[in-house]
């Protein structure tokens, strides 16, 4: 299935490693880099504001839908329990 990240900008469920708030991610990876060089940075709609932060692979996708959005429209499932993240 795929998740719509904002623009024209689609992402197959199964790419996704994570669906972070900004700030969140500002804050705690401001100052050190955990990501590698190589990782391609895709701003989706600069001009405007950046609310979460999508990890893939390959990829650090920024995007103007909030985290909580993009999570109910993934319906992402947590691999312990089973259960979606969001209800």
């Amino acid at each position: 299935m795929f998740l719509h990240l904002g623009g024209n900008v689609d992402i197959l469920n199964q790419e996704i490693i994570a669906i972070l708030n900004y700030k969140t991610f500002k804050r705690n990876f401001a100052e050190e880099p955990v990501f590698p060089a190589s990782a391609k940075t895709i701003h989706i709609e600069p001009d405007k504001e950046i609310k979460s932060v999508i990890l893939t692979q390959e990829e650090i996708i920024f995007s103007p839908i909030s985290s909580w959005t993009l999570l109910k429209r993934a319906e992402l499932k947590d691999p312990i329990k089973g259960e979606a993240y969001v209800q």
